[in-house]
């Protein structure tokens, strides 16, 4: 059994994780959180220094008018007092009396200069400095204004005769005050905001840049963390996935066999022992398959399809595939369908059977006589409909101290080393998973006339359905009375540019009776469809020039009418596959090699299962999406042996037409000489062109291991290193020539299942 190296961890674990990554999205680094902290300070500062410069400027504004117009006042009616109260001193000249006058305006410190003087112009009392002050014109009651006062000039006049003059100025001491103010708050205001800047610019270097620094620190632990944790997922995808490739494969090899031995003579005791190996197989595979979807429900990996469904025709066929079991144990299989349920609704038809199938099965297993009932009802509530679906025993019901187990995964009611019934325990847990994943409730309740009920109810919508008819449960479809074709005359389009797959198919689609045409182009199936009416179209997913879901999208656009099923014909099961096929416009897919088995059941939903006069039953319902067969697997260390001996070389049970074998063996060595050749140049994407068309090639032919070798080469061409894609080169030759060894040891007729 193959299995990942840590060399494959390692790269998954590189690309699965960005520098981009959501880790670190919307995260700055910490030279641009200090940048900004750094602007949003100078800003702050900024802000601040102009409020107070602005309110100081408004301050000014309103004081500064007043107090000047205060000054004006002052030495303008100083001059006229003045020359009033001082008239007689300076008649006499009595420095006395004009000192007496003059006492109020000496002792004020606005007056900056006094002078009286006599008619003859001589000064009779002086007081301050008259220097600097500009010369007055005599003008009564005249103010002037200079930098450095108010100057004001009045003559002194005793019964209209003038006896001499007076001069008063004021000084603007208090204005040029305010005005120096006015400078040094805005002066401290810009050295405040300097000394903010810097005590900020400190705090972030001593405090913040610590704290940005754990922050980085701890913001990068996290994205690594979250690395690992991305890488240990898609790690354990890739485990499940190449198991499911590697269990799987070798089974499907045992069951191609054990049919193929059951065909022949074989006495009593030879058939039994065949028996018992058949059912531990198939419940070897049932394990694998629940672990799988356990896997992918917790990674939330399933994705619904709500489709329209008709849930009698789902109950039906449900119990038509258990109905064998419940006639071994001589129980009684039934189906109770209230009148009240829609018929049709859009539902999840696979998970639902899914659900439904689990919960039987267990009835049946837990059940030795008596009876198992399934009833369906509709209710509404809240305005919403609901479908409530219940699935009843005659069994001995479970404990009560077993209850709280019941939907735990690995859990089991009976957990002692004697118990009676195998299994996993992963049932239940995945049918609560599922329902819950489809917004519904499941439960359990023991019956008061003996037995268990357990019970799920989910929200559906009613909807219009094409005719269905529900196959009964209790009386299992005949086969056919004939041998004839079961298909005869529908007309069917295989669209693949893969001579091998195009022989192979043809010869499997013919034995059912199709008229089968064939395109080897996108454009050419385009043309084809729109030219001639076809009943279903096999559509390989990957042509050169318009590929197949390119071509399926033009195909939606431009047809009228009847909607044709298109199946996408590919060797391609990853879930990311099967989401591109539905979103294309597809309607499911049929994997490579083709298994009769799959391919009538998906006739079957598409065109109607046959009936014994060879006509068609109409399709259960619309559209579904399905996948089966083995996981793609994932790339392996290819630094590891090249060959492993313990996978087969030919999967049995596939049909291998002559034709087929021998184009394959002629055209192989020239397309692996193109392989090495596009490597050598390093052409990637012709090296992933090559790699599909001879891994389209091998699985159509059941080469498994030739498959996977093609496909690791196909995922990995542009990635892998030069010296990684010439192993891998080297490995699908030494593939092919096992492949051929076996095909000419074994004949083409005897591969044919």
């Amino acid at each position: 059994m193959a299995m990942s190296s840590p060399a494959s961890t390692s790269t998954s674990a590189s690309t699965s994780a960005s520098p981009g990554s959501p880790a670190r999205q919307g995260l700055p680094s910490s030279a641009r959180l200090k940048v900004r902290l750094t602007l949003m300070t100078l800003l702050l500062v900024a802000l601040l220094t102009s409020l107070s410069s602005l309110l100081v400027r408004n301050m000014s504004a309103s004081v500064t008018p007043a107090l000047r117009d205060d000054l004006r006042w002052k030495a303008q009616r100083g001059v006229v007092e003045l020359s009033y109260s001082a008239d007689f001193g300076v008649l006499t000249a009595n420095q006395q009396q004009l000192s007496e006058a003059a006492a109020q305006y000496t002792r004020d410190p606005d007056v900056a200069y006094l002078r009286f003087r006599d008619a003859q112009q001589q000064v009779l009392l002086e007081h301050g400095a008259a220097s600097g002050l500009p010369p007055l014109q005599e003008t009564p009651e005249a103010v002037v204004e200079s930098h450095r006062a108010f100057l004001a000039w009045a003559p002194v006049v005793i019964e209209g005769l003038r006896v001499g003059d007076v001069t008063l100025a004021v000084s603007k001491r208090r204005l040029q005050a305010g005005t120096q103010l006015y400078r040094r708050m805005l002066l401290l205001g810009g050295l405040g905001a300097l000394i903010a800047l810097a005590m900020a610019l400190l705090f972030v270097r001593r405090y913040v840049t610590p704290i940005l620094r754990l922050t980085e620190q701890t913001s990068r632990e996290l994205e690594l963390a979250a690395r690992a944790a991305l890488a240990s997922a898609e790690a354990k995808s890739r485990f499940l996935a190449n198991m499911s490739h590697e269990i799987r494969t070798p089974m499907n090899g045992m069951f191609g066999m054990l049919h193929l031995v059951q065909q022949t003579a074989l006495d009593s005791r030879q058939r039994r022992y065949l028996d018992v190996i058949s059912s531990s197989a198939r419940s070897l595979l049932k394990v694998v398959n629940d672990i799988l979807d356990l896997s992918k429900l917790n990674a939330h990996g399933y994705q619904l399809l709500a489709e329209p469904c008709s849930p009698r025709h789902l109950v039906d066929e449900t119990l038509l595939l258990l109905s064998q079991r419940a006639r071994d144990k001589s129980l009684e299989l039934s189906a109770e369908i209230d009148p009240s349920t829609p018929a049709g609704v859009l539902l999840d038809g696979d998970r639902f059977r899914q659900v439904l199938s689990n919960l039987l099965g267990n009835a049946i297993k837990f059940t030795e006589q008596g009876s198992v009932q399934v009833s369906v009802r509709a209710r509404a509530e809240a305005g919403v409909q609901r479908l409530e679906v219940a699935v009843s025993d005659t069994g001995p019901g479970i404990p009560e101290s077993a209850q709280p187990r019941l939907f735990q995964a690995f859990s089991q009611v009976d957990e002692s080393s004697r118990r009676a019934h195998e299994g996993t325990g992963l049932g239940l847990a995945i049918c609560k998973q599922l329902i819950e994943l489809m917004g519904g409730q499941i439960g359990y309740r023991r019956r008061e006339e003996g037995g268990s009920s357990f019970f799920f109810s989910l929200p559906v919508q009613s909807c219009a359905l094409p005719g269905s008819s529900a196959v009964s449960a209790t009386t299992p479809p005949e086969a056919p009375a004939s041998a004839a074709p079961l298909y005869a005359g529908k007309p069917l389009l295989l669209v693949d540019d893969n001579e091998v797959n195009q022989i192979v198919a043809v010869e499997v689609l013919e034995q059912l009776g199709f008229s089968v045409d064939v395109a080897a182009s996108g454009q050419d199936a385009i043309d084809a469809a729109l030219s001639k009416e076809y009943a279903l179209i096999l559509m390989d997913c990957q042509m050169p020039g318009m590929d197949g879901y390119e071509a399926t999208r033009e195909l939606r656009r431009r047809q009228a009418g009847r909607r044709v099923p298109i199946v996408a014909f590919t060797a391609h099961a990853l879930p990311e596959e099967r989401e591109k096929v539905l979103r294309s416009g597809m309607d499911d897919i049929l994997l490579k090699p083709i298994e009769p088995a799959e391919l009538t059941a998906l006739l079957a939903r598409h065109l109607g299962a046959p009936s014994a006069g060879g006509e068609q039953r109409s399709p259960s319902s619309g559209p579904r999406q399905r996948l089966s067969g083995p996981a793609a697997p994932g790339t392996a260390n290819v630094a590891t042996a090249l060959v492993d001996e313990s996978e087969p070389v030919l999967a049995a049970g596939v049909r291998r037409p002559p034709r087929a074998v021998a184009s394959f063996l002629r055209q192989t060595p020239a397309e692996i000489d193109s392989l090495l050749a596009a490597v050598r140049e390093a052409r990637s994407d012709d090296v992933r062109r090559i790699a599909h068309k001879l891994k389209g090639s091998a699985a159509s032919l059941g080469a498994p291991e030739l498959t996977r070798r093609c496909e690791e080469l196909q995922d990995r061409a542009h990635e892998a290193s030069h010296e990684q894609l010439v192993l891998l080169t080297r490995s699908i030759e030494q593939a092919y020539q096992r492949a051929r060894a076996a095909l000419e040891q074994h004949p083409p007729e005897v591969n044919t299942a």
